[in-house]
């Protein structure tokens, strides 16, 4: 659990990107891993869908009157970028746009999909998910201080787990794509994704995008961040 914690912290769910203070991290000019675009579309596939005929639809019809006239304001568009912590809300022309980063959305599939293996395996001698969320970590941390250091990214192991494992990727999704197994992905990937959404909403219902820009260098800081985000994450 504490590093699944950990991952998520990495990717750091729930930016915000002010008009004049970025907290959201901007994209590296890095070269981009060649695998992303394959994975990219991937993700893209996997949770267009779902957000944009299931969640967010849903999520209109649990909000009171003035939260809906600001969802209505409200865009969801996927970036194709390398850095995985470009999931965030910024100001659009006519209102908003939450914005989620399809390298953060596969990093966080194969962290499902890996949850879903370890239930499968659970009592296994031969539990191929073993190890592997501490992989993860390790080199999600190394791309990201690579990003951060503009340093090239393309050989770090930032892979799923059939590709670091002794399953084939046909026998892998093989595995995904048992009645039970699917089920408990939908119920994953919803659980995931009704958070960021509403993460990222909770900060335009609560004006964060709105803010006077003579105190926006105060949320700048790291303290005032985590404020901001913790009371969009209990809206």
């Amino acid at each position: 659990m504490r590093i699944r914690q950990s991952i998520l912290a990495l990717l750091s769910i729930g930016s915000i990107c002010y008009p004049a203070c970025a907290i959201a991290v901007p994209d590296s000019p890095v070269v981009t891993p060649e695998f992303w675009p394959t994975w990219w579309t991937t993700s893209e596939t996997r949770y267009r869908p779902l957000v944009r005929e299931v969640i967010w639809p849903f999520m209109a019809s649990k909000l009171a009157a003035n939260e809906r006239q600001m969802y209505d304001r409200v865009t969801v568009a996927f970036e194709r970028t390398a850095d995985p912590r470009n999931t965030r809300v910024r100001k659009a022309a006519g209102g908003y746009q939450i914005v989620l980063s399809l390298t953060g959305l596969s990093i966080l599939s194969w962290m499902n999909d890996e949850q879903i293996m370890q239930s499968l395996f659970a009592g296994d001698d031969k539990d191929i998910t073993a190890d592997y969320m501490k992989f993860l970590s390790e080199q999600l941390a190394i791309y990201i201080r690579r990003l951060d250091d503009g340093k090239p990214v393309t050989d770090v192991e930032l892979l799923p787990l059939p590709l670091v494992s002794d399953l084939s990727t046909k026998d892998y999704l093989a595995l995904l794509h048992q009645d039970a197994a699917k089920e408990q992905r939908v119920f994953l990937d919803s659980s995931a994704l009704w958070f960021i959404l509403a993460h990222e909403l909770g900060h335009v219902v609560l004006g964060h995008l709105d803010r006077p820009l003579p105190i926006l260098p105060k949320a700048c800081g790291k303290s005032s961040t985590r404020r901001i985000r913790g009371r969009s994450t209990k809206w």
